[in-house]
């Protein structure tokens, strides 16, 4: 699983830092090897007042971690994300 904090720190001052949401991103591949080229993933991440899901079906794993969670928020927030 990929758990993602976002968090804003004003200034760069860590004791004026504030949370924004979480993100997770699970493999939900059936009979999934890790030589698995493509996996399954659901996704899910707070805002301060809401909460979005959504899944991502054979996504080719060789693109890395950025890119997925990139291809989450264009799942739910559309293409216009680049």
């Amino acid at each position: 699983m990929l758990r993602l904090t976002l968090e804003i720190v004003p200034g760069g001052r860590k004791t004026m830092k504030r949370h924004i949401g979480v993100m997770k991103i699970a493999n939900v591949t059936e009979g999934f090897d890790v030589n698995d080229d493509l996996g399954d993933y659901e996704y899910s991440f707070t805002t301060e007042t809401k909460r979005h899901s959504g899944k991502i079906s054979k996504w080719p794993r060789k693109l890395g971690a950025w890119r997925l969670v990139q291809a989450c928020l264009q799942s739910y927030f559309g293409k216009g994300i680049s």
